[in-house]
Protein backbone atom coordinates (compact mmCIF):
# COMPACT_ATOMS: atom_id res chain seq x y z
CA UNK A 1 0.00 0.00 0.00
CA UNK A 2 1.48 3.30 -1.09
CA UNK A 3 1.41 6.31 1.26
CA UNK A 4 -1.19 8.93 0.48
CA UNK A 5 -0.61 12.65 0.28
CA UNK A 6 -1.77 13.00 3.83
CA UNK A 7 0.72 10.37 5.05
CA UNK A 8 3.98 11.33 6.78
CA UNK A 9 6.09 9.22 4.38
CA UNK A 10 4.69 10.71 1.20
CA UNK A 11 7.34 12.32 -1.17
CA UNK A 12 6.38 14.65 -3.94
CA UNK A 13 8.16 14.63 -7.30
CA UNK A 14 10.33 17.65 -6.45
CA UNK A 15 11.42 16.04 -3.17
CA UNK A 16 12.39 12.84 -4.93
CA UNK A 17 14.54 14.79 -7.40
CA UNK A 18 16.23 16.66 -4.56
CA UNK A 19 17.03 13.44 -2.69
CA UNK A 20 18.47 11.84 -5.85
CA UNK A 21 20.66 14.90 -6.47
CA UNK A 22 22.03 14.80 -2.94
CA UNK A 23 22.88 11.12 -3.26
CA UNK A 24 24.74 11.72 -6.53
CA UNK A 25 26.78 14.57 -4.99
CA UNK A 26 27.67 12.48 -1.92
CA UNK A 27 28.74 9.58 -4.14
CA UNK A 28 30.92 11.88 -6.30
CA UNK A 29 32.62 13.36 -3.24
CA UNK A 30 33.31 9.90 -1.87
CA UNK A 31 34.87 8.64 -5.12
CA UNK A 32 36.91 11.83 -5.88
CA UNK A 33 39.99 10.99 -3.70
CA UNK A 34 40.21 7.50 -5.19
CA UNK A 35 40.01 8.76 -8.77
CA UNK A 36 42.50 11.56 -8.04
CA UNK A 37 45.01 9.12 -6.57
CA UNK A 38 44.68 6.81 -9.54
CA UNK A 39 45.28 9.70 -11.95
CA UNK A 40 48.37 10.81 -10.00
CA UNK A 41 49.77 7.30 -10.08
CA UNK A 42 49.21 7.14 -13.82
CA UNK A 43 51.02 10.46 -14.28
CA UNK A 44 53.98 9.30 -12.20
CA UNK A 45 54.22 6.07 -14.15
CA UNK A 46 54.22 8.02 -17.42
CA UNK A 47 56.96 10.34 -16.12
CA UNK A 48 59.07 7.38 -15.01
CA UNK A 49 58.56 5.77 -18.40
CA UNK A 50 59.68 8.95 -20.26
CA UNK A 51 62.70 9.28 -17.99
CA UNK A 52 63.70 5.67 -18.62
CA UNK A 53 63.42 6.17 -22.41
CA UNK A 54 65.59 9.32 -22.22
CA UNK A 55 68.22 7.51 -20.16
CA UNK A 56 68.27 4.64 -22.63
CA UNK A 57 68.82 7.05 -25.53
CA UNK A 58 71.73 8.72 -23.70
CA UNK A 59 73.31 5.34 -23.01
CA UNK A 60 73.07 4.47 -26.68
CA UNK A 61 74.69 7.76 -27.69
CA UNK A 62 77.52 7.31 -25.21
CA UNK A 63 78.15 3.73 -26.27
CA UNK A 64 78.48 4.85 -29.93
CA UNK A 65 81.31 7.34 -29.13
CA UNK A 66 84.54 5.39 -29.68
CA UNK A 67 86.84 8.14 -28.28
CA UNK A 68 85.26 7.84 -24.82
CA UNK A 69 84.93 4.08 -24.34
CA UNK A 70 86.63 4.43 -20.97
CA UNK A 71 83.49 6.01 -19.58
CA UNK A 72 81.19 3.11 -20.49
CA UNK A 73 82.02 1.12 -17.37
CA UNK A 74 82.17 4.16 -15.04
CA UNK A 75 79.67 5.00 -12.31
CA UNK A 76 78.85 8.43 -13.79
CA UNK A 77 75.28 9.03 -14.92
CA UNK A 78 74.70 9.65 -18.68
CA UNK A 79 74.21 13.39 -18.26
CA UNK A 80 77.63 13.80 -16.63
CA UNK A 81 79.20 11.76 -19.44
CA UNK A 82 77.80 14.15 -22.01
CA UNK A 83 79.04 17.18 -20.03
CA UNK A 84 82.57 15.80 -19.78
CA UNK A 85 82.62 15.04 -23.49
CA UNK A 86 81.58 18.58 -24.47
CA UNK A 87 84.12 20.14 -22.10
CA UNK A 88 86.80 17.87 -23.55
CA UNK A 89 86.02 18.87 -27.14
CA UNK A 90 85.98 22.60 -26.30
CA UNK A 91 89.44 22.73 -24.75
CA UNK A 92 91.69 19.99 -26.06
CA UNK A 93 92.89 19.02 -29.48
CA UNK A 94 93.85 15.38 -29.60
CA UNK A 95 95.94 15.91 -32.75
CA UNK A 96 98.12 18.66 -31.17
CA UNK A 97 99.19 17.68 -27.63
CA UNK A 98 100.18 20.57 -25.33
CA UNK A 99 103.53 21.20 -23.66
CA UNK A 100 103.37 22.54 -20.10
CA UNK A 101 105.79 25.28 -19.03
CA UNK A 102 105.82 28.24 -16.62
CA UNK A 103 103.91 31.25 -17.98
CA UNK A 104 102.32 34.54 -17.00
CA UNK A 105 98.68 34.55 -18.24
CA UNK A 106 98.72 38.35 -18.40
CA UNK A 107 101.58 38.49 -20.92
CA UNK A 108 101.44 35.14 -22.75
CA UNK A 109 100.92 35.39 -26.51
CA UNK A 110 98.39 33.49 -28.59
CA UNK A 111 101.14 31.16 -29.81
CA UNK A 112 102.14 30.48 -26.21
CA UNK A 113 98.58 29.48 -25.27
CA UNK A 114 98.45 27.19 -28.29
CA UNK A 115 101.73 25.59 -27.26
CA UNK A 116 100.12 24.79 -23.90
CA UNK A 117 97.37 22.95 -25.78
CA UNK A 118 94.69 25.69 -25.78
CA UNK A 119 92.72 26.13 -28.96
CA UNK A 120 93.38 29.25 -31.03
CA UNK A 121 89.81 30.52 -30.54
CA UNK A 122 90.14 30.32 -26.75
CA UNK A 123 93.59 31.96 -26.88
CA UNK A 124 92.18 34.86 -28.91
CA UNK A 125 89.40 35.25 -26.34
CA UNK A 126 91.99 35.55 -23.58
CA UNK A 127 93.98 38.14 -25.55
CA UNK A 128 90.82 40.19 -26.14
CA UNK A 129 90.10 40.11 -22.40
CA UNK A 130 93.64 41.35 -21.64
CA UNK A 131 93.49 44.11 -24.29
CA UNK A 132 90.32 45.54 -22.69
CA UNK A 133 91.98 45.93 -19.29
CA UNK A 134 91.22 42.52 -17.82
CA UNK A 135 93.80 40.92 -15.55
CA UNK A 136 94.46 37.55 -13.91
CA UNK A 137 95.19 38.32 -10.26
CA UNK A 138 95.79 34.71 -9.23
CA UNK A 139 96.28 31.41 -11.09
CA UNK A 140 92.82 30.20 -10.01
CA UNK A 141 91.27 32.96 -12.20
CA UNK A 142 91.88 30.64 -15.16
CA UNK A 143 88.67 28.87 -14.16
CA UNK A 144 86.74 31.90 -15.43
CA UNK A 145 87.97 31.45 -19.02
CA UNK A 146 85.24 30.10 -21.27
CA UNK A 147 86.50 27.13 -23.29
CA UNK A 148 88.92 25.74 -20.71
CA UNK A 149 87.80 22.45 -19.17
CA UNK A 150 88.31 21.55 -15.54
CA UNK A 151 91.12 19.15 -16.45
CA UNK A 152 92.94 21.77 -18.51
CA UNK A 153 92.64 24.40 -15.74
CA UNK A 154 93.94 21.97 -13.13
CA UNK A 155 96.89 21.18 -15.39
CA UNK A 156 97.72 24.88 -16.06
CA UNK A 157 97.33 26.33 -12.54
CA UNK A 158 100.64 24.94 -11.14
CA UNK A 159 102.55 26.51 -14.06
CA UNK A 160 100.84 29.93 -13.94
CA UNK A 161 103.23 32.46 -12.38
CA UNK A 162 101.74 35.92 -11.65
CA UNK A 163 103.82 38.72 -10.04
CA UNK A 164 102.78 39.58 -6.48
CA UNK A 165 102.18 43.27 -7.26
CA UNK A 166 99.01 43.67 -9.41
CA UNK A 167 99.46 45.38 -12.75
CA UNK A 168 96.64 47.86 -12.19
CA UNK A 169 98.08 48.99 -8.83
CA UNK A 170 101.42 49.78 -10.45
CA UNK A 171 99.63 51.83 -13.07
CA UNK A 172 97.39 53.61 -10.62
CA UNK A 173 100.26 54.42 -8.22
CA UNK A 174 102.34 55.83 -11.07
CA UNK A 175 99.40 57.85 -12.36
CA UNK A 176 98.60 59.16 -8.89
CA UNK A 177 102.20 60.18 -8.19
CA UNK A 178 102.48 61.98 -11.53
CA UNK A 179 99.12 63.69 -11.00
CA UNK A 180 100.00 64.99 -7.54
CA UNK A 181 103.43 66.08 -8.70
CA UNK A 182 101.91 68.05 -11.59
CA UNK A 183 99.36 69.68 -9.28
CA UNK A 184 102.08 70.59 -6.82
CA UNK A 185 104.11 72.24 -9.54
CA UNK A 186 101.06 74.03 -10.92
CA UNK A 187 99.98 75.52 -7.59
CA UNK A 188 103.53 76.47 -6.66
CA UNK A 189 104.14 78.38 -9.87
CA UNK A 190 100.71 80.06 -9.95
CA UNK A 191 100.93 83.77 -9.03
CA UNK A 192 98.93 84.81 -5.99
CA UNK A 193 95.90 87.03 -6.57
CA UNK A 194 95.44 89.98 -4.26
CA UNK A 195 92.11 91.79 -4.14
CA UNK A 196 92.78 95.49 -4.69
CA UNK A 197 92.13 97.80 -1.76
CA UNK A 198 88.78 99.61 -2.36
CA UNK A 199 88.50 103.38 -2.14
CA UNK A 200 85.72 105.21 -0.23
CA UNK A 201 82.68 106.06 -2.36
CA UNK A 202 79.17 107.53 -2.09
CA UNK A 203 76.83 104.70 -1.14
CA UNK A 204 73.82 106.46 -2.76
CA UNK A 205 75.52 106.46 -6.19
CA UNK A 206 77.33 103.12 -6.01
CA UNK A 207 76.49 100.31 -8.37
CA UNK A 208 76.82 96.58 -7.68
CA UNK A 209 80.42 96.38 -8.94
CA UNK A 210 81.63 98.91 -6.35
CA UNK A 211 79.78 97.14 -3.56
CA UNK A 212 81.01 93.72 -4.69
CA UNK A 213 84.62 94.94 -4.35
CA UNK A 214 84.15 95.56 -0.60
CA UNK A 215 85.53 92.93 1.81
CA UNK A 216 82.92 90.31 2.70
CA UNK A 217 80.41 91.60 0.13
CA UNK A 218 79.49 89.38 -2.80
CA UNK A 219 76.87 89.70 -5.54
CA UNK A 220 74.06 88.64 -3.18
CA UNK A 221 74.77 91.23 -0.49
CA UNK A 222 75.40 93.89 -3.14
CA UNK A 223 71.89 93.32 -4.59
CA UNK A 224 70.31 93.45 -1.12
CA UNK A 225 72.01 96.79 -0.30
CA UNK A 226 70.86 98.36 -3.57
CA UNK A 227 67.28 97.06 -3.18
CA UNK A 228 67.02 98.41 0.36
CA UNK A 229 68.48 101.75 -0.73
CA UNK A 230 65.85 102.06 -3.48
CA UNK A 231 62.98 101.28 -1.09
CA UNK A 232 64.17 103.89 1.39
CA UNK A 233 64.87 106.54 -1.22
CA UNK A 234 68.58 106.63 -0.37
CA UNK A 235 70.69 106.46 2.80
CA UNK A 236 71.05 109.54 5.01
CA UNK A 237 73.32 107.66 7.47
CA UNK A 238 75.98 104.99 7.05
CA UNK A 239 74.43 103.16 9.99
CA UNK A 240 71.34 102.41 7.88
CA UNK A 241 73.38 99.94 5.80
CA UNK A 242 73.48 97.69 8.89
CA UNK A 243 69.68 97.31 8.54
CA UNK A 244 70.07 95.31 5.30
CA UNK A 245 68.50 91.89 5.78
CA UNK A 246 71.03 89.15 6.57
CA UNK A 247 74.10 91.40 6.59
CA UNK A 248 76.35 90.31 9.51
CA UNK A 249 77.56 93.04 11.82
CA UNK A 250 81.14 91.83 11.37
CA UNK A 251 80.88 92.47 7.61
CA UNK A 252 79.27 95.87 8.18
CA UNK A 253 82.14 96.92 10.43
CA UNK A 254 84.62 95.97 7.66
CA UNK A 255 82.89 98.00 4.93
CA UNK A 256 81.88 100.97 7.09
CA UNK A 257 85.17 102.91 6.55
CA UNK A 258 84.61 102.85 2.76
CA UNK A 259 81.07 104.29 2.77
CA UNK A 260 80.30 107.99 2.25
CA UNK A 261 76.87 109.71 2.38
CA UNK A 262 75.40 112.47 0.20
CA UNK A 263 72.01 113.42 1.70
CA UNK A 264 71.15 115.67 -1.24
CA UNK A 265 70.31 112.60 -3.30
CA UNK A 266 67.47 111.41 -1.06
CA UNK A 267 63.99 110.85 -2.56
CA UNK A 268 61.21 112.27 -0.37
CA UNK A 269 57.45 111.60 -0.11
CA UNK A 270 54.88 114.45 -0.13
CA UNK A 271 52.46 113.47 2.65
CA UNK A 272 49.77 115.83 1.27
CA UNK A 273 49.57 114.10 -2.13
CA UNK A 274 50.96 110.59 -1.54
CA UNK A 275 48.53 107.72 -1.74
CA UNK A 276 48.30 104.81 0.65
CA UNK A 277 50.41 102.51 -1.50
CA UNK A 278 53.23 105.09 -1.79
CA UNK A 279 53.36 105.44 1.97
CA UNK A 280 53.05 101.78 2.97
CA UNK A 281 55.87 100.68 0.61
CA UNK A 282 58.39 102.70 2.59
CA UNK A 283 60.31 100.53 5.13
CA UNK A 284 59.82 103.11 7.92
CA UNK A 285 56.07 103.66 7.42
CA UNK A 286 54.31 100.42 6.43
CA UNK A 287 50.56 99.76 6.21
CA UNK A 288 49.09 100.83 9.62
CA UNK A 289 51.05 104.06 9.85
CA UNK A 290 50.18 104.93 6.24
CA UNK A 291 46.48 104.54 7.10
CA UNK A 292 46.83 106.86 10.12
CA UNK A 293 48.64 109.54 8.08
CA UNK A 294 45.90 109.58 5.45
CA UNK A 295 43.10 109.55 8.05
CA UNK A 296 44.62 112.54 9.86
CA UNK A 297 44.93 114.41 6.56
CA UNK A 298 41.29 113.73 5.69
CA UNK A 299 40.08 114.90 9.13
CA UNK A 300 42.29 118.00 9.64
CA UNK A 301 43.20 119.01 6.10
CA UNK A 302 46.63 119.24 4.54
CA UNK A 303 49.82 119.17 6.58
CA UNK A 304 51.50 122.58 6.89
CA UNK A 305 54.80 121.12 8.04
CA UNK A 306 56.17 117.64 8.48
CA UNK A 307 56.35 118.14 12.27
CA UNK A 308 52.55 117.83 12.23
CA UNK A 309 53.10 114.08 12.07
CA UNK A 310 54.02 114.22 15.76
CA UNK A 311 50.32 114.95 16.46
CA UNK A 312 49.48 111.38 15.37
CA UNK A 313 49.45 109.31 18.55
CA UNK A 314 50.80 106.13 16.90
CA UNK A 315 54.03 107.81 15.75
CA UNK A 316 56.73 107.72 18.44
CA UNK A 317 59.62 110.17 18.67
CA UNK A 318 62.09 107.50 17.56
CA UNK A 319 59.97 106.52 14.57
CA UNK A 320 59.51 110.14 13.54
CA UNK A 321 63.28 110.63 13.66
CA UNK A 322 63.77 107.71 11.23
CA UNK A 323 61.16 108.81 8.70
CA UNK A 324 61.57 112.62 8.89
CA UNK A 325 64.38 112.85 6.24
CA UNK A 326 62.03 111.19 3.72
CA UNK A 327 58.99 113.43 4.39
CA UNK A 328 58.18 116.53 2.33
CA UNK A 329 55.29 119.05 2.62
CA UNK A 330 54.18 121.57 -0.03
Amino acid sequence: MYPTKESYWYFSKSKRIAVATILIVVLAISLYPYLRKKEAVSTQDAAKYDKAIAALQLLQEDSSATDYSSYQNSNYSPKYKRYERKSYNNSYSKDVPGTLFSFDPNTLSVEGWQKLGVREKTALTIQKYISKGGRFRKPEDLRKVYGLSTEMVQALIPYAKIPKQPYENTYSNTYRDNKYESQKTTYTDRPKYYKPEPKPFNINDADSSLLDALPGIGPSYARRIINYRNKLGGFYSVQQVAEVYGLPDSVFQKIKPYLLIDESRLHTININTAGKEDLQNHPYIRWQLAQNIISYREQHGKYTRKEDLRKIMSISAEQYKLMAPYIAVD
